[in-house]
């Protein structure tokens, strides 16, 4: 597979035995694996670019900062397969973080210093409070979350029936966006989950920064 962006940082962790639902978002939305772990394919990218002299205010000293010819924004479709997970990374531009499941996905943060720091940690659990009715046996008894009707490997062109859970007090959290040069990670799950990640300016290898001995 020819990977769209060059000079690639080797996986770190060992990838996971996949489901078959995982095996078939792979294969539907042309995925490959991610050195941070996880499997992703670069899906959009703005068609404005970022002027030459642009600099993040957060830019972490060890990034060598990439200017010309980058888009002002990028986004990729991410997928976490059960039990697999991001280690610990930096990224030299805001970076949003989109849901869509059908796992919750927990998100760890911890401060933009030279490592990631635990006592700054934050955790965001993606999908908190959100419901899919096709996945919900009160309201679809024949529903299989194997083929989520939210997932693109559904083959489901109506859009989305992800929305808050009457019954479940949990706030309601969709999406999250980790600035610039934040460290952040993944925390393995039990279930599949996809998401889609936007980052401004657009995203480039030469602003991503794995962490030492990341586990």
């Amino acid at each position: 597979m020819t990977s769209q962006y060059e000079n690639i940082p080797e996986p770190v962790h060992d990838i996971p035995p996949l489901s078959e639902y995982a095996k078939s978002v792979i294969a539907r939305l042309g995925l490959e694996p991610h050195p941070e772990g996880g499997w992703y394919v670069r899906d959009w990218q703005s068609a404005s670019f970022a002027p030459a002299d642009f600099a993040s205010p957060t830019q972490h000293p060890g990034f060598s900062m990439v200017t010309g010819n980058r888009p002002l924004a990028s986004l990729i479709y991410f997928l976490l397969p059960t039990g697999d997970f991001s280690d610990w990374h930096q990224v030299d531009a805001d970076e949003l973080w989109l849901w869509h499941g059908p796992g919750h996905v927990t998100l760890e943060l911890a401060g933009n210093g030279d490592a990631p720091d635990p006592s700054k940690s934050e955790r965001i659990v993606l999908g908190s409070g959100l419901t899919d009715t096709r996945t919900d046996p009160a309201t679809n008894p024949g529903s299989d979350t194997k083929s989520c009707g939210n997932s693109p490997a559904s083959g489901n062109s109506k859009g989305s029936n992800v929305g808050p859970d009457a019954d479940n007090a949990e706030p309601v959290i969709g999406h999250a966006i980790v600035p610039a040069g934040v460290w952040q990670r993944t925390i393995p799950g039990d279930a599949d989950a996809l998401v889609s990640c936007v980052v401004s300016p657009g995203f480039t290898f030469a602003g991503f920064n794995l962490a030492d001995n990341a586990d």
